[in-house]
């Protein structure tokens, strides 16, 4: 009798162990899903607005209305895209202040947009004026910005790391009871 008594228990806290494991197996899916996108998003963001600066600087030390054109693919193509992928993954993000961060961003990027757009328009209709008055202008809301989506990605990677040493250390546990189950 003693002996199904410890059979009972192990079986138990084997099924205890098992369901441990799935539970945070499932969260850790659930982490990878949302987290690597935004991950990735962030620093396609953070890519496109080193190209916009890039190109705006290039516009104001050229004549070259190709500038123009090349900031504007950084807005469709790297930062617009990344913005919908934070939003389309933020349904699913468990921190409530991540969505309020999200917000914050998309008015920093707006407003950082419309001052690019401002010297851009000064620079096609007005004399030429010093790259410092546009550093001025910019720079502060381009900071803000690159807080905001380097932060967006180094806690995505937190949270992915942390869920993985989570797993393994269920899974090891895991291991650890059935093989103690295991008579010599």
């Amino acid at each position: 009798m003693l002996h199904v008594s410890v059979a009972l228990i192990g079986i138990a806290m084997l099924c205890g162990a098992a369901a441990g494991t799935l539970w945070l197996r499932d969260e850790t899916l659930v982490l990878a899903r949302t987290g690597e996108p935004t991950a990735r998003a962030a620093a396609l963001a953070l890519h496109g607005l080193e190209r916009s600066i890039a190109a705006l600087r290039g516009r104001l030390l050229s004549d070259d209305v190709g500038f123009e054109r090349e900031r504007a693919r950084a807005w469709a193509l790297e930062i617009v895209p990344a913005l919908s992928v934070l939003e389309a993954a933020s349904v699913e993000w468990a921190d409530p202040h991540e969505r309020r961060r999200l917000l914050k961003l998309e008015g920093v990027l707006r407003a950082y947009r419309a001052a690019q757009d401002a010297v851009e328009r000064r620079v096609r209709t007005g004399p030429r004026f010093a790259a410092e008055e546009v550093r001025a202008e910019t720079a502060p809301l381009r900071r803000r910005a690159t807080v905001l989506l380097t932060a967006f990605s180094e806690r995505q990677h937190a949270r992915l790391s942390l869920a993985a040493s989570r797993l393994v250390r269920t899974s090891d546990a895991a291991i650890t009871l059935v093989l103690a189950m295991i008579p010599p």
